[in-house]
C-alpha cells in the first residue's frame, strides 16, 4: 500500500512538477502535492509542515537557496531537495553543505523517487538521534536533581530544616508551576500533620488542611501507591476547596514516603495549570519521595534517640545503610549514562558526569567510613584472614590510583618486584593503606605523595610508608589524629572534605590486626605514615 506524503513543489512549469509527483509515486508514495511559484506562495505553504520539499534552483521570481535559508530560518527540519536543469557540482556541493539534502538533474529525472525515500530515512535518523540527546539530557538533569536533592536532604538531621530544603530543591527542578506540602502520619495520635509547604502560606494551609486521616491522603497511604488527580477543585474528596480556588491549584501527584516498610506520609504536588502527569515525571517523584522517607525516617531516629553511645552508634549504622541505597542509584545512572548505555554523550556531558561520580564516590566512602566506625564500636568486626599474594595486592592498589593524579600532585609507589605470600586480612591491609593515602592525597593540594612496601622476613613483618609533603601537622595535634570525628585544627581543616574517621579506622583496623601506625610530620613539610604488620 503506498505511503501517504506531503510534497511542496517550488517549480514554474506545471509539466516538470506533475513528471516530479509521477517519479516520486514510483518509488512507493501516494503523493498529496502543491506546487508554488513565488517566496509568498510558498511561506505560506510552509504552515502546513510538508514531509518534502522539491525546488527547482533557479526561478524567475524564486529559486532553491532562497527556499532552503526559509526553511532554516523558521527552524525547520524537512528535506529539500533541488531539481535543476544543470549545475556545477561545486555549486551542488556549496548547497548540501548548506543544508540541502540532494540534488537532482532534471534530465535525470528517475533518480528523483529513491532520492525522496534516503532524504525521508536520513530525516528518521535525525528525529531519533535527537529523541535520544533530549532522554539524555533528561537524564542528567535527573541525576543532577537526585544527588543535589540528597546532599541537602542529608546535611542536616533536624526534621523541619531537611523538609523546607527538600522541597526548595523539589521546586527548582520541576518542571511547571506548582505548589508542594509534606504531610506526616503521627505515630501516636495516627492524625496527619501538615508539617512543611512550598509556595502556599504556611499558616493557612494548617488551619484549612484536615488532620484526620481522609480523602486523597488516606487513599495514598492505604494503597501505598502515587494517586494522581486532573483537579482538585472538582474532585469529591476535597476536603476544602477554597485553599485550592485561591491558589489556583488544579492537578495533583500525592506519593507515599516509604521507609522500612511503613508509610510515614505523604508528599503532595499540585500544579497550578492543568497537567497530565507522565510516566517519567511521576518515577522521578516516587525517586524522589523514596530519599526523602529514608532523611524523615533518619530525622526522626535521632529525634527519638537516647544519649547513649550504643544508642548514636546504631544510628548512625542506620542512616549510613540506608543512604547507601539512593547514593548507589545515582552512581549507577551516572555510570551507565557515561557508558553510553543511553545513547551517545558530548564532551560537556562527560565532564558533568565524572563530577558526579566523584563527588558521589566521595559521598560513598564518608558513608563506608560511617559504617566501619560505628562496627569498631560495636565490637561486630570480625578479623577473617588468608593467604594472599603481597604483589599482587600491591599492584592492585597502585591501578587504582591511575587515574587519582592532577597535574599539581604526583603519586609514586616504591615496592621490591617480587613480594611473597603473607597472612592476614586482605580487607582491612587494603583499608588502611587506602585511608593513610586518601588522607595524604588531602593535605597535599601540590607536590608529591609516595607510597613504599618493604617485607622483611626474618622478621616476618611488613612496613608501609605513605608520605607528602603537604601541610604537615602540628605537635600539639598529633597525639590527637587517631581519635574518632578528629583532624587537624579548624584553620587548616576548613577548607577539606572528611568527617574525621579515616585514621580512626586505619588505627583501630591495625590494633585488630596486630600492628602498629607510627606518625612522623612537620607543619608545612609533610606527613610519614608508617605502618609495621606482623603476618
Amino acid at each position: 500500500m503506498p505511503t501517504p506524503l506531503r510534497v511542496l513543489i517550488a517549480e514554474d512549469r506545471p509539466d516538470e512538477a506533475e513528471l516530479m509527483v509521477y517519479e516520486v509515486s514510483r518509488s512507493g508514495f501516494e503523493p498529496e502535492w502543491t506546487r508554488v511559484e513565488t517566496e509568498e506562495d510558498y511561506l505560506k505553504e510552509l504552515q502546513s509542515a510538508p514531509d518534502v520539499i522539491l525546488a527547482d534552483h533557479t526561478l524567475p521570481n524564486f529559486n532553491a537557496p532562497r527556499a532552503l535559508r526559509l526553511l532554516k530560518d523558521r527552524g525547520m527540519d524537512v528535506p529539500l531537495i533541488m531539481v535543476t536543469g544543470s549545475i556545477s557540482e561545486e555549486v551542488a556541493v556549496e548547497r548540501i553543505k548548506e543544508g540541502a539534502s540532494d540534488y537532482i538533474l532534471k534530465d535525470r529525472m528517475a533518480r528523483l523517487g529513491p532520492a525522496v525515500k534516503r532524504a525521508l530515512e536520513e530525516k528518521i535518523l535525525r528525529d531519533e538521534k535527537r529523541k535520544a540527546d533530549e532522554l539524555i539530557r533528561r537524564n542528567l538533569e535527573r541525576i543532577r536533581a537526585l544527588h543535589e536533592i540528597n546532599i541537602a536532604i542529608t546535611s542536616t538531621l533536624d526534621l523541619r530544616t531537611m523538609l523546607n530544603v527538600l522541597l526548595e530543591k523539589i521546586d527548582l527542578f520541576l518542571p511547571f508551576p506548582s505548589a508542594t506540602t509534606v504531610r506526616l502520619l503521627n505515630r501516636q495520635t495516627a492524625l496527619l500533620e501538615s508539617l512543611a509547604c512550598r509556595n502556599l502560606d504556611e499558616e493557612e494551609w494548617r488551619t484549612q488542611e484536615n488532620r484526620a486521616l481522609s480523602g486523597r491522603a488516606k487513599t495514598v497511604v492505604e494503597t501505598k501507591a502515587p494517586l494522581i488527580i486532573g483537579n482538585v477543585q472538582t474532585d469529591p474528596r476535597t476536603h476544602n476547596r477554597s485553599i485550592y480556588l485561591k491558589y489556583g491549584l488544579v492537578s495533583y501527584a500525592g506519593v507515599p514516603l516509604i521507609a522500612k516498610a511503613q508509610v510515614l506520609g505523604v508528599l503532595g504536588v499540585y500544579t497550578k495549570v492543568e497537567h497530565a502527569f507522565s510516566d517519567e515525571e511521576m518515577e522521578f517523584l516516587m525517586t524522589l519521595a523514596d530519599q526523602a522517607a529514608i532523611a524523615i525516617h533518619n530525622a526522626q531516629l535521632y529525634a527519638d534517640m537516647e544519649t547513649s553511645n550504643k544508642v548514636k552508634s546504631e544510628f548512625l549504622s542506620v542512616v549510613s545503610h540506608e543512604l547507601r541505597t539512593p547514593l548507589n542509584v545515582v552512581i549507577s545512572y551516572a555510570s551507565m549514562i557515561k557508558d553510553r548505555v543511553f545513547g551517545e554523550t558530548n564532551t560537556e556531558q562527560d565532564n558533568a558526569l565524572n563530577k558526579i561520580l566523584v563527588r558521589a564516590d566521595d559521598q560513598l566512602k564518608m558513608i563506608n567510613s560511617i559504617l566501619y566506625a560505628t562496627s569498631v564500636e560495636a565490637q561486630t568486626v570480625v578479623v577473617q584472614n588468608s593467604r594472599i599474594n603481597l604483589a599482587d595486592f600491591v599492584n592492585d592498589l597502585r591501578l587504582s590510583y591511575v587515574n587519582s593524579k592532577s597535574q599539581d600532585l604526583t603519586i609514586e609507589w616504591d615496592y621490591p618486584p617480587t613480594l611473597p605470600d603473607v597472612t592476614t586480612d586482605r580487607v582491612k591491609l587494603r583499608q588502611i593503606i587506602d585511608n593513610l593515602i586518601a588522607n595524604a592525597i588531602k593535605f597535599t593540594p601540590q607536590g608529591k605523595v609516595r607510597i613504599s612496601f618493604h617485607y622483611f622476613p626474618e622478621r616476618e613483618q611488613l612496613e608501609c610508608k605513605v608520605e607528602d609533603n603537604g601541610i604537615g601537622i602540628s605537635a600539639e595535634t598529633l597525639p590527637f589524629i587517631f581519635d574518632k570525628f578528629r583532624q587537624a585544627d579548624s584553620s587548616n581543616t576548613r577548607s577539606y572534605d572528611g568527617v574525621g574517621l579515616g585514621l580512626y579506622i586505619a588505627k583501630e583496623f591495625e590494633r585488630l590486626l596486630g600492628g602498629d601506625i607510627d606518625v612522623q610530620s612537620e607543619p608545612e613539610k609533610g606527613t610519614t605514615f608508617t605502618v609495621m604488620l606482623p603476618c
